[in-house]
Formats: C-alpha cells, structure tokens, sequence
C-alpha cells in the first residue's frame, strides 16, 4: 500500500518545488504540476488530487466572516480564469508554517512527556536499589 501523506508533507513538497517561481506577476495564485508533486511524493496523482481538491481546498478555505459563502482564499483551486490546479501560495505558505508549528509543538510533547517516564523509571529504581540494601 502506498504510503498516505499527510497535510504538511504535501503542502512541503509543493512549498519545496514552488518556492523558486513565487512570486510570479505579483499574482497570490500560482499553477502547480501535479503530476510532478505526486511523483515527487511517491503517489498516485488522481489521489493527489483529490486530497487538494475534495480535503484541503475546501477544508484550509477562510471564509468572509460577515459573509459565509464568501471565500477570501483557499489553498487550491481547480480553475481560476484560463489557470488550471492553482495554489494560493501566501496562503498555502500561512497553513504550512500553521502544521509546522503545530508539529514542533507536538514533537516537544512528546520528548517532554520520554523525559518524565525515564525520570520515573530512575527514581523507581533507585527507590528499589535503597529498599533492598540491609540496614546497617
């Protein structure tokens, strides 16, 4: 089975491809080669796809907040004008930096959380260790 890839490591590898051609006109919205990223990426494309376009696109969308069914920017669109599979790289760039923290944070949970059980296990041990010595 392929492997799924997850919300950053997509958005990564288009931030890693695109990066170079951005900005490009001054345009927010920058076409992107999907069957580049999705070989990039090791995955089917038709998969690709749908995670951008059916999950992320609508899911990483900011609404007007005095207007519901007004879209101020989504990471990816199908079409916009004559461009086709469009990312809104401010935007796509924003959510990245959004997951990378997220990640960061994450990762120091859990090295924190190592440290306390290793704490833990130390102080169990030398508990035992003083117990078991005779007394005298």
């Amino acid at each position: 089975m392929a492997k799924l890839h997850t919300d950053r490591e997509i958005l990564r590898c288009v931030f890693d491809m695109y990066n170079a051609d951005y900005p490009a006109k001054g345009d927010p919205l920058l076409p992107v080669d999907l069957h580049a990223i999705a070989a990039r990426l090791g995955c089917d494309v038709h998969l690709l796809f749908g995670r951008l376009h059916f999950d992320m696109g609508t899911r990483l969308r900011h609404r007007d907040p005095r207007n519901p069914n007004v879209t101020l920017a989504s990471v990816f669109e199908v079409a916009v004008g004559s461009q086709r599979n469009v990312v809104n790289f401010p935007y796509l760039t924003a959510m990245l930096a959004l997951l990378e923290e997220r990640r960061r944070r994450d990762l120091w949970t859990v090295w924190l959380s190592i440290a306390a059980i290793v704490v833990a296990v130390v102080s169990v041990a030398v508990q035992v260790i003083a117990w078991s010595r005779p007394a005298g």
